[in-house]
Parts: C-alpha cells; sequence; structure tokens
C-alpha cells in the first residue's frame, strides 16, 4: 500500500531529514533507510505493524552535528485503503455496546499488542483527555479483551485511543 509521510513541524532549519521503517508483526525486522526527501513516500510490502522513523540532522556553528529522532506505530490493513490525512489508525480492534451507557468490552487484535502494558486512554470531543486505563502482564502479539468503566461520564462521542489504533465510542444516557 502506498503511502505519503510528511513531517508536521517546520524543519527547514536542518541539514538533512532521515525517514525508516521497520515491520513489527508478524514478523519483525531492523529499520530500513526509505529516503530523504520532506514528502516520503513509500510503498508497504505487505499488510502488518511497522513504525515508521523520522530522524533530523543539524550542524552547529561549531561543527557538532546534533540529531533528533522518533518512531511511531503504524498499522497496514490488509483490504481498506489508508488515508494519509490522519496519524489515527482506525484498526480491525472491535468495541461493544457501541453506543453504551456504562461500559464497553475492547478487543484488540495481536498485531497491536507490542510489549506486555497496555494503555488505552479516553478523549471528549474537545481532545481532553477524560479517563485513562492500564494492564500489565500481557504476551505481545495475543488478542486480548479490555473492559472500560465509562460511569459517571457524560454523554458524548468520545475517541477510544490505545497504541497504533484509535476508534470512536458514543456514550448515551
Amino acid at each position: 500500500m502506498a503511502y505519503r509521510f510528511v513531517p508536521r513541524a517546520d524543519f527547514s532549519g536542518c541539514d538533512s531529514i532521515a525517514w525508516y521503517v521497520r515491520q513489527i508483526v508478524p514478523i519483525s525486522t531492523p529499520f530500513v533507510f526509505i529516503g530523504s526527501d520532506f514528502g516520503q513516500n513509500y510503498t508497504f510490502p505487505s499488510s502488518g505493524l511497522f513504525r515508521v522513523g523520522f530522524r533530523v540532522y543539524r550542524t552547529a556553528g561549531n561543527g557538532k552535528v546534533c540529531t533528533r529522532a522518533t518512531a511511531l506505530p503504524i498499522t497496514i490493513p490488509t483490504t481498506s485503503v489508508i488515508s494519509n490525512e490522519s496519524t489515527l489508525m482506525f484498526s480491525a480492534v472491535s468495541m461493544f455496546p457501541n453506543p453504551t451507557s456504562v461500559e464497553a468490552t475492547v478487543i484488540v487484535p495481536g498485531a497491536l499488542i507490542l510489549s506486555s502494558k497496555v494503555n488505552i486512554n479516553l478523549y471528549d470531543f474537545q481532545g481532553r483527555k477524560t479517563r485513562s486505563f492500564s494492564w500489565d502482564n500481557f504476551s505481545p502479539g495475543v488478542e486480548q479483551r479490555f473492559q472500560l468503566n465509562l460511569s459517571g461520564l457524560p454523554a458524548g462521542i468520545y475517541l477510544v485511543r490505545g497504541d497504533g489504533w484509535a476508534e470512536k465510542l458514543v456514550i448515551r444516557k
């Protein structure tokens, strides 16, 4: 699947930038350099979970080279088209009931369980974090079910966000 990566900040004062990608699931591979264009095109070889890395290089007046890097997960689905305009990846996560009033069950596929700790955050329509959920001692790569206690939250549209995925949730009272 073809994709275009563009940084969300001004890096015009940098000497150079570099983009890297690595596959995490179903197999883990090392980071591979994919280019140094400000807007970098890349075609993923398959579906799965990947990390996309971005590194900037700047040379100070004294000749010292400084770098800064970041990497974010991205899920490449098997059949759907990816929006190049969004950093949130709507994925194969299941959530029910939706709409709900007090509690929701979230089923996260194994491809999105990257470590033994799972964090899920809930954001209201204005982008404010309203709840944080955290669980420990999970096996990476294994599908998991999570119960979200939503009691006390007002009715509205929320964003439920985990590592590399996000889903819309409607709370009705």
